[in-house]
């Protein structure tokens, strides 16, 4: 089960790209990465589909006509299957240490029997707000700590943010 699709929407994205995929693989088989090739006129497809190609169980490319940043995020919303979705820009990393800390959290939370108590707000068209507080905290946060959740109509996708 992969528990964090990640989209990462690239448009003329050759010279910088590289960085941000390698950054999420180091999530291995818990992560799923997207690339959403946004009708690009250099390499980025290439690249993409070079990446997908070297690792097939981890990254899809997705090629499509240039929409603008908002539509490929949905494109890649639409292609995701983790339970948990984020978005990181062409142009953007994610730190590794931060990265393996939540997928230790996402797995403790799935594996202990956490109570959540939810406020929702509107956000955006697709997607609800949710702040969740524990009330019984998982052992990898404290009591009272909250995070912030968006949930797409999909129920087991989630943005975290």
């Amino acid at each position: 089960m992969k528990y964090i699709s990640f989209a990462i929407p690239s448009y003329n994205s050759q010279e910088y790209m590289s960085h941000a995929i390698e950054s999420i693989l180091v999530g291995g088989e818990d992560v799923e990465i997207i690339i959403v090739n946004d009708g690009s006129s250099d390499d980025t497809s290439k690249i993409a589909h070079e990446y997908e190609e070297k690792y097939p169980t981890i990254i899809k490319a997705v090629d499509k006509e240039n929409g603008g940043h908002g539509d490929a995020v949905n494109s890649g919303l639409t292609h995701a299957t983790g339970k948990y979705f984020k978005v990181v820009d062409s142009d953007d990393w994610v730190d590794a240490e931060a990265l393996q800390k939540i997928l230790e959290f996402l797995k403790k939370l799935e594996s202990e029997d956490a109570m959540f108590t939810f406020s929702a707000k509107s956000f955006r068209a697709r997607f609800f707000a949710f702040r969740a507080s524990f009330t019984s905290a998982p052992k990898v946060s404290k009591p009272g700590q909250s995070f912030t959740f968006a949930i797409q109509h999909h129920p087991h996708t989630f943005y975290i943010s």
